[in-house]
């Protein structure tokens, strides 16, 4: 318990040996500055609303505090003080300090008062008790409230506007020095309390506090439960899964977890980055398209490099038919074998009666039309070879060059080979 007796909104001073101040309004106002102190241009700026710490005024942009009140009113029985909350001076008479078959008059003093009746006693405070009048016509002092709640940390008074004990609980009385652990506080009746959480304790399930008790102070981070260096988006940050350090943004999406690993939205194949990913891809059972970027047929080539579009005109780039690749490297439609120019080739070769002047190897033995011994009798190896093609779809090979009717170069924008 702290016993103070202390008039606050007129609150009774008991004891003490001579007149004295009231040392918690004196304490509560010594030196007060108004808000904004160091910041004023005229005293006015200054004020901080109460008499009994005196008048502030600005000096040099700083505010200063002025003299506290003295409220000495010259009567030594009387308990001068300030009173905060009606901001003026009081006098209330303290009883205790006249001898006996006296009371205190707040004009005279400790004095001997007649009397006839208990109204012409009264002085006018409650706190200080009831005075009647004595059976020798004088008027008797009352005995004073006496308010003790047996609790450490109040500070107990008497209020004269209620008659009534006050008990205030001061909860700087239980401060155990501790930062970190948080406030304490007092519970009138009960005593000290521990705090209800700890001073960096904010209640945000999205922040992790650090208590520093060096420095008194809190270090908040927010919440990162997998320690992925990514923030939880429940917590404003970016990270879809808070509970999985593999996920986060910029992570690999892995296809086929049910997952979104990097947390743009997509999950698994339609996520753009599995487009070519063996889990999404559905073979067909030829690349379907020459220019999607995908894989079709699953055969480990994509589009153009595929054989299948080889020839397609989008993926052709005319080259000498190669007769033994599986493409068409010429860009005609024919592959291989098909293509006429692949006919005698030792690979496409089919061994038939030497046609002489077709500008082929019909009998597959190295020799070509007239060059051939079958042919030495032949009609058309004794005619002389002629300047120019003769331009006909089965014509022979007239200028001897080896390509025979339309497909002699000669030929390519003949009407007739069309």
């Amino acid at each position: 318990m702290v016993r103070v007796r202390v008039l606050a909104v007129a609150v009774l001073l008991l004891g003490g040996c001579s007149r004295s101040m009231l040392p918690v309004a004196a304490d509560r106002d010594a030196g007060a500055v108004a808000p904004d102190a160091g910041d004023c241009s005229t005293d006015s700026d200054c004020d901080d609303g109460s008499t009994c710490n005196g008048e502030e005024v600005c000096a040099s942009g700083s505010c200063m505090p002025g003299d506290a009140e003295t409220c000495d009113d010259g009567v030594d029985c009387t308990a001068d003080a300030c009173d905060v909350g009606l901001d003026h001076c009081v006098h209330p008479p303290d009883q205790t300090l006249c001898g006996a078959n006296e009371v205190c008059d707040r004009d005279l003093g400790c004095a001997a008062k007649p009397c006839s009746g208990v109204a012409e006693c009264d002085d006018g405070f409650l706190c200080n008790g009831q005075e009647t009048c004595g059976a020798s016509g004088l008027c008797v002092a009352g005995a004073p409230i006496v308010c003790d709640d047996d609790t450490d940390c109040t500070i107990d008074s008497c209020s004269e506007s209620s008659g009534s004990c006050v008990f205030a609980p001061d909860d700087s009385s239980c401060d155990d020095g501790s930062f970190c652990d948080g406030a304490e506080f007092c519970v009138s009746g009960v005593g000290c309390s521990s705090a209800i959480r700890g001073a960096c304790d904010d209640s945000d399930p999205c922040t992790t506090t650090t208590c520093v008790e060096s420095t008194d102070s809190c270090q908040v981070t927010l919440r990162d439960q997998d320690v992925d260096g990514a923030i939880d988006a429940l917590c404003g940050g970016t990270d879809c899964d808070d509970s999985l350090a593999a996920v986060k943004p910029g992570a690999s999406e892995a296809c086929s977890n049910t997952l979104d690993d990097d947390c743009d939205g997509a999950t698994d194949c339609a996520d753009s980055t599995c487009v070519m990913d063996v889990a999404c891809v559905t073979c067909d059972a030829s690349e379907t398209s020459c220019t999607n970027g995908v894989d079709d047929d699953c055969d480990g080539s994509l589009d153009c490099v595929d054989t299948t579009c080889a020839s397609q005109p989008i993926c052709c780039v005319p080259t000498t038919e190669s007769c033994t690749n599986g493409r068409d490297d010429d860009c005609d439609g024919a592959v291989d074998c098909a293509d006429s120019a692949c006919t005698g080739s030792a690979g496409c070769c089919v061994p038939r009666a030497e046609q002489c002047r077709n500008g082929r190897d019909d009998d597959c033995d190295g020799d070509t039309d007239c060059d051939d011994s079958q042919c030495a009798s032949n009609p058309l190896c004794l005619v002389p070879c002629l300047p120019f093609e003769i331009c006909l779809p089965l014509g022979i090979d007239a200028d001897c060059d080896g390509a025979a009717g339309c497909m002699d170069s000669q030929c390519r924008n003949s009407p007739r080979c069309r």
